[in-house]
């Protein structure tokens, strides 16, 4: 008994009863991406440029990922931002051909833990065969080391841009935030906007404009906790106008269903046509428009097409000034999840361009993602923010490391070492003794070991001395 007794006590002593008070060192796992642009276009190849380049303006991105390595590492910069939980970029304009980076000029790019972020403003750009003005470009990150919350945020204001006189943007904007909370929840979100009457597309020949617009705007926002998730996509044209069609403009936004466009067509006497358009659908070929009209609006589809098929038939078909020309509203999508991850995206203008001699022969206007996980790493296209990086200039602000104890002041040392000189060196050596010593670690009960083993020692050879002493009695 005694010895079954002394087992217990044993293990009692051995037992990691500290760690029955603490909890286990938690583990994250997300990721999130959001990323807009005013406009992107794919140039022409030229005598001057015989590749073609995809020129984009007005770009934002950011991303968060609980894993790390969003991006790789930028060269140059004190800060391994492969190591970063977020990062977010700010690109005025990029011009790429190939898959190459060929300049982006102005960009600003941010990552975190350690807060780090910055802009820059007012500055024109002249890189053929774009010029426009950046009224500001900015960009910020956080981060929490363990990887329990970490965001972004990015803004860019463009002005007076100009694409090879084919495509004018007087104003424009995009934004791209992505957090992570600490409660679990995630959220991405982007927009853009274009907020000033704009010219689509010009005649190469003549600079007379083709397709304009009052205003455009796009956003997406994703959310996602594990338990619930949303993605909204929007969208607004206002004032779409056709060089041809006198009298006639276009406003569009979603429909009720996701998978129409709201098409209002006001006419030049103030009559008002309403209609749904399956997205997807070239708005400048009435004919292709579906036959009978679907979905809900004010109007039958009949008679949106009895008005705009006389008038733009003659600019599409052959040998017009829109010959070959494709203009869509509304592309996109939207997945709302299951508890744990959404996406969205919408392109409010994709156009591709068929006149002979044009510079531009495709351009996406107004641009707006978002995706979002809320229980796995890498589950989000980090794409778009690998090709905004590494930007034109990097705001870092790296992690401190732990300073060692500060050393006394000249006038403490020499003091103490004429009032006690024969303590001078056990003293030095007592410090550097304490700076090598490593962290105290947590107590696990482990260190009873030596002592319960001897306790269990004395207790087993008492009971056999009792034991001997009892047989000699005997």
């Amino acid at each position: 008994m005694l010895l079954l007794g002394a087992c217990l006590c044993l293990v009692f002593a051995l037992a990691p009863w500290s760690a029955l008070g603490q909890t286990a060192t938690p583990t994250f796992a997300y990721s999130g991406v959001a990323d807009a642009y005013v406009t992107q276009a794919l140039l022409a190849p030229s005598p001057t440029q015989p590749a073609a380049v995809e020129a984009t303006v007005g770009e934002t991105t950011g991303a968060v990922n609980s894993a790390a390595n969003i991006i790789p590492d930028s060269p140059g910069s004190p800060e391994n931002e492969a190591e970063d939980f977020s990062v977010g970029t700010a690109t005025p304009l990029r011009l790429a051909a190939g898959g190459e980076t060929l300049a982006q000029p102005f960009s600003v790019q941010s990552s975190a833990p350690a807060d780090a972020g910055g802009s820059r403003a007012l500055l024109d750009i002249n890189e053929p065969p774009l010029t426009l003005q950046v009224t500001r470009a900015e960009t910020q990150s956080q981060a929490a080391l363990d990887a329990s919350t970490a965001a972004t945020q990015n803004d860019v204001v463009i002005a007076n841009a100009v694409l090879e006189g084919a495509l004018t943007l007087p104003a424009g904007r995009s934004s791209s935030d992505v957090a992570r909370t600490a409660d679990g929840a995630i959220r991405g979100f982007s927009d853009c906007a274009v907020d000033a009457p704009t010219t689509l597309l010009a005649d190469p020949a003549t600079g007379e404009a083709l397709i304009t617009a009052q205003a455009i705007t796009a956003s997406s926002e994703s959310t996602a906790n594990g338990t619930t998730s949303n993605n909204t996509t929007d969208f607004r044209v206002l004032g779409l106008a056709i060089a041809g069609a006198e009298g006639i403009t276009i406003d569009a936004v979603p429909a009720p269903d996701p998978n129409f466009v709201r098409v209002t067509v006001r006419l030049a006497g103030g009559e008002v046509l309403t209609a749904d358009l399956p997205r997807g659908v070239n708005l400048l070929d009435p004919r292709n428009f579906p036959q009978p009209a679907t979905g809900g609006a004010d109007v039958p589809l009949g008679q949106i097409i009895e008005v705009l098929d006389p008038v733009l038939t003659p600019l599409f078909g052959d040998g017009g000034a829109l010959d070959g020309t494709e203009l869509i509203l509304g592309e996109g999508n939207s997945i709302d999840g299951d508890g744990t991850f959404a996406s969205g995206f919408i392109n409010v203008i994709p156009l591709d361009v068929g006149l002979a001699n044009s510079p531009i022969t495709s351009a996406v206007v107004c641009h707006a993602t978002s995706a979002v996980n809320a229980v796995r790493a890498d589950a989000v296209d980090f794409t778009p923010v690998r090709e905004a990086t590494p930007a034109e200039t990097i705001f870092t602000n790296p992690v401190a490391a732990a300073s060692p104890s500060p050393e006394p002041e000249p006038e403490e040392e020499e003091e103490r070492e004429e009032e006690e000189p024969e303590e001078k060196e056990p003293a030095r050596e007592a410090r550097e003794e304490r700076q090598e010593e490593p962290e105290e670690l947590p107590f696990t009960g482990l260190a009873l070991a030596p002592i319960a083993a001897g306790g269990l020692w004395l207790v087993v050879g008492g009971s056999l001395l009792r034991m001997f002493a009892g047989r000699r009695r005997e």
